[in-house]
């Protein structure tokens, strides 16, 4: 076995499973570039993206609980918290989980049959998910930060 670690959390998996994970990194990063992208657009009237409600230290936060916990029901029982309290917008957090249970899941089950692994395999996606999810979110939210700022001074030179 070969020990893995991501945020100062430490986990045993074996060689084969963890080059599984890797070979499915491509994968995981389309599902947060889509779920990103999809709410950084303004939908059904909306005079911001829900993206913009959504700040970087929650992004961390959650990414912070999934290194913490070993347990999937918690961390999404941390995410509709962290909805409830309005720190992380409704859709985004609900696709959020469903990007968990579902297609998290589903990768972890085309991984590894066992039910012993499983759990371990369907944690380091989570915690893959969430760790590329936090650089591309920071990325995508200066990206429009920043066209923001050159619209508004195009907008008072004029």
């Amino acid at each position: 076995m070969s020990s893995l670690s991501y945020g100062g959390v430490s986990y045993l998996i074996e060689a084969e499973i963890k080059q599984k994970i890797e070979e499915r990194l491509d994968i995981v990063i389309e599902k947060i570039i889509k779920l990103v992208d999809n709410y950084a657009q303004c939908k059904n009237g909306e005079k911001e993206p829900e993206i913009k409600q959504l700040e970087e230290s929650q992004v961390r936060n959650v990414l912070n609980m999934a290194n913490a916990l070993d347990s999937i029901e918690a961390l999404m029982v941390f995410i509709q918290y962290q909805m409830a309290r309005n720190k992380i917008p409704r859709k985004f957090g609900n696709a959020l989980i469903e990007d968990i249970k579902t297609e998290l899941n589903k990768l972890a089950e085309e991984i590894t049959a066992e039910n012993t692994k499983k759990k371990q395999v369907w944690l380091s996606l989570i915690r893959n998910y969430l760790g590329y999810l936090n650089m591309y979110f920071v990325y995508k939210k200066k990206i429009m930060d920043s066209n923001e700022k050159i619209a508004n001074t195009a907008r008072r030179s004029n």
